[in-house]
């Protein structure tokens, strides 16, 4: 027993090379969501049933890019740390705790960003009712029922729990993500453990 709780505690803390990875890439990933979120505020309604494919494609990369969270802490934890050995439920681990880091530092820049531009969140919205009511392929009934349910997440979106809603929206794909990329990253960087 003695042995096992020695064992444990050689081992150095991975929180640093999550909080690294978690607020460098929630960084990114909130640049390319507003970056994309502002494109579609100057683009003209398409009518499309995705919208602006400017805020399509960059909440695609963002999501993209914050998915090599995991494997960017497990390099950082791995050169921190010369020798360090990591099985790859360890590595997911790390992966899962970096991903949901980057929902709360994205999370938290968005309402930051909210107060410096408090007219972002309406303009976002305006523009994609006006893209919905550019459709023609929809009926009226379905356009209106469409705008109401966009017209009402927007507005419940700064309450307490559309906040909580959006944190868990972002976090689930960016943990499954990290999830995967910080097994990767184990199988990748840490040392290879000696089979005898």
């Amino acid at each position: 027993m003695e042995e096992s709780q020695q064992i444990y505690s050689d081992n150095p803390s991975y929180w640093t090379s999550i909080a690294i990875a978690a607020f460098v890439l929630g960084f990114i990933y909130f640049v390319i969501s507003v970056i994309g979120g502002y494109a579609t505020i100057n683009s003209e309604p398409s009518g499309s049933m995705f919208g602006s494919m400017s805020q399509l494609i960059s909440g695609g990369i963002g999501c993209l890019m914050a998915g090599f969270g995991g494997m960017l802490a497990i390099w950082h934890y791995c050169n921190s740390y010369e020798g360090i050995t990591l099985s790859l439920g360890k590595g997911a681990l790390i992966g899962i705790y970096t991903g949901f880091g980057i929902a709360v530092v994205m999370t938290i820049l968005n309402q930051i960003w909210n107060l410096i531009d408090p007219t972002y969140t309406e303009r976002l919205m305006d523009s994609m009712i006006a893209n919905y009511e550019a459709m023609e392929n929809i009926s009226d009934a379905q356009k209106e029922q469409i705008i109401d349910g966009i017209a009402s997440e927007f507005r419940n979106s700064n309450t307490l729990w559309g906040i909580i809603k959006g944190m868990l929206f972002i976090s689930i794909p960016v943990c499954i993500l990290n999830l995967i990329t910080g097994m990767i990253g184990a199988k990748i960087f840490a040392k290879k453990e000696e089979v005898i």
